[in-house]
């Protein structure tokens, strides 16, 4: 017998595919706010998934335990480490790089030769992950006023609506003139659903959902 297959439902993940031309086996992360990607790699490092079963007890006089009553399950929380160096993106090449049409910041006209656009390109990353912990510019209503949800795709684990609840960055190099060399960001994200979630849901589609629209 051979072993169970199972097709994720719920989500396009060809299209999140098509949106990753250098082909890599990468994360993928969408700011829905301002429509602007990111794809990252993550250590071959455990990448946690975790959730958890919030119950009422009831004391019952005379009962020999106590009675438990469901409340709700929390959202679910992914937690990994983001890790990029120079070096690294220099090894992908110059035409992968400009098939993601990302351009050193401050100096679109650097050849992709020159390191420092190299570090210009981790620094985008970075300030991307750091604006994911703050509101847009401010919009009447308290949803608009929260820092903006995102969608988080990790290849054979999730695809989830959620919001970054944590980051902690280290900047484990640089060179003489302050550029990034070696960065890592652990960070960890909540799931934000926009419908109910039931037990059918979860063994259909585990974690792979994007539900209840942007």
């Amino acid at each position: 017998m051979g072993s169970p297959t199972r097709e994720p439902t719920g989500t396009n993940l060809a299209g999140m595919a098509a949106r990753d031309p250098v082909g890599d086996t990468r994360g993928w992360l969408s700011n829905t706010a301002t429509d602007e990607d990111m794809f990252f790699w993550f250590r071959p490092a455990p990448i946690r998934v975790s959730g958890r079963a919030v119950y009422d007890t009831m004391d019952v006089i005379g009962m020999s335990h106590g009675y438990q009553t469901y409340r709700n399950t929390q959202n679910v929380r992914v937690s990994f480490e983001l890790y990029v160096n120079r070096l690294m993106l220099v090894k992908l090449g110059a035409q992968q790089l400009e098939a993601t049409n990302r351009t050193p910041e401050g100096n679109p006209e650097a050849g992709l030769d020159d390191l420092r656009a190299y570090s210009d390109l981790i620094e985008q990353d970075r300030r991307f992950l750091e604006a994911l912990q703050y509101p847009p510019q401010p919009v009447p209503g308290v949803l608009g006023s929260s820092p903006p949800v995102c969608h988080l795709y990790i290849p054979g684990v999730c695809t989830l609506r959620c919001r970054l609840e944590e980051l902690d960055q280290t900047f484990v190099d640089c060179d003489l003139e302050g550029n990034i060399k070696e960065y890592r960001a652990r960070c960890t994200f909540v799931e934000a659903p926009m419908a109910r979630i039931n037990m059918e849901d979860v063994r259909e589609n585990g974690a792979f959902r994007l539900w209840g629209g942007p």
